[in-house]
C-alpha cells in the first residue's frame, strides 16, 4: 500500500496534466486577408445587404441581397446582386419578390429588378417577367416585359403589369391571354 497508493496519486495527476494535451483542441480566434473581390467598379461589397423600411400605409417590408455595393455615379442608387424583397400586407398576406440582379434607391424607396424576375403571394400565386419597378413607399409595382402567371384559379400572359392599391388590384397590359379553371363551388345546373 505504501507504494501503490502513491503510484495511483502519481498516475492520476499524470493523466489530469496530459489529457488536455490528448484531446483534440479548439481552433483559435484569428485573422487572415479575405479572398473576396471588389466589383469592377472599385468600390466596397456588402455581403448578405439588409434594407428595412414601411411603406405609406405602415406595413414593414425588407429587402436583401446576396451582395450590394453603391453605385459610384448616383450616392442614393446601390446595385444589388440576387435581390429578394418580401412585405407584409394589412390583410397578413405576405409577397415576395426575387431577381438576378437590381438596383435599390435608397432615398426615392423604388426597387428594379431585372432577369427572372419572381412574385410570389402566400396564396398560390405566382408571376414571372424579366423586369419589373417596385414602388415600395407606394405600395405599386409596375413592368413591361412578358409576364406569365399561375395561380389556384388559373394562369396568365401579358405584355406587361401594373399592381395598384397595395396589391388589391394587377391589371395585365396589352395583349393578354387568361385561362380560369373550373372549380366545384359555382353554381350547379
Amino acid at each position: 500500500m505504501r507504494i501503490t497508493l502513491p503510484l495511483v496519486a502519481v498516475a492520476i495527476v499524470i493523466l489530469v496534466v496530459a489529457w488536455p494535451q490528448l484531446t483534440e483542441k479548439p481552433k483559435k480566434f484569428s485573422l487572415n486577408v479575405s479572398n473576396i473581390n471588389t466589383s469592377e467598379t472599385g468600390t466596397q461589397q456588402i455581403i448578405s445587404a439588409r434594407f428595412t423600411g414601411t411603406d405609406s400605409e405602415n406595413r414593414p417590408y425588407s429587402v436583401t441581397a446576396d451582395t450590394a455595393s453603391q453605385n459610384n455615379k448616383a450616392p442614393n442608387m446601390v446595385d444589388l446582386a440576387f435581390p429578394k424583397a418580401d412585405i407584409t400586407m394589412k390583410g397578413g398576406a405576405w409577397l415576395a419578390l426575387s431577381a438576378e440582379t437590381g438596383t435599390f434607391n435608397r432615398k426615392l424607396q423604388v426597387l428594379n429588378l431585372k432577369g427572372e424576375v419572381n412574385l410570389f403571394h402566400d396564396m398560390g400565386y405566382e408571376l414571372r417577367t424579366a423586369a419589373a419597378d417596385i414602388f415600395m413607399k407606394q405600395g405599386i409595382a409596375s413592368g413591361n416585359k412578358p409576364v406569365y402567371g399561375q395561380g389556384p384559379i388559373g394562369t396568365v400572359q401579358s405584355a406587361g403589369f401594373q399592381i395598384l392599391d397595395g396589391g388589391k388590384r394587377v391589371l395585365f397590359t396589352g395583349k393578354s391571354r387568361l385561362i380560369l379553371y373550373r372549380t366545384e363551388k359555382g353554381p350547379k345546373g
